[in-house]
């Protein structure tokens, strides 16, 4: 693949499994904000991790056509790692925070999430995650699934 080629798609790691998924799939928006040609994976998941920035990225799997909404917040941490909570826009957790001032819009898909909040509410959505799930998605997802294209890329 040439370095072109492989700047088209965006690596992801989750735990020890690496995927790529289109760059169609990331708005010009959201290049900006995470960068389109970083070295290391720009997805990880992995446990918690300081909040430096909140924003949803629900359009990357609103996009494919077997992934209904509402589907994930996501947390932009300080390592550049991510965190995908499965989130329904009606969800109890969220609105028992509602208190909270949170923005609530009907989908979550237009909602950033203030940090302070977030850092207030991370153990309670924590366990709302649903990996596997994102998982089995990526692998639907992914151009470059295998591992030895997926590392290539990072």
């Amino acid at each position: 693949m040439s370095e072109r080629e492989l700047r088209s798609y965006l690596p992801i790691s989750v735990g020890d499994q690496r995927f790529a998924l289109p760059m169609t799939y990331v708005s010009d928006l959201e290049r900006a904000i995470l960068g389109s040609t970083q070295a290391e994976p720009v997805y990880h998941i992995e446990g918690h991790h300081p909040v430096e920035r909140a924003i949803v990225l629900t359009r990357w799997f609103w996009k494919h056509e077997r992934w209904p909404e509402p589907a994930y917040a996501v947390i932009v941490t300080n390592h550049g790692a991510l965190a995908a909570l499965i989130v329904d826009a009606v969800h109890p957790i969220v609105r028992a925070h509602d208190h909270d001032r949170l923005p609530m819009p009907r989908l979550l898909k237009d909602l950033a999430i203030p940090v302070d909040a977030l850092l207030r509410l991370s153990d309670l959505m924590l366990p709302v995650l649903d990996v596997p799930r994102l998982l089995q998605h990526l692998e639907q997802m992914s151009t470059l699934a295998e591992p030895d294209q997926a590392q290539a890329i990072s």
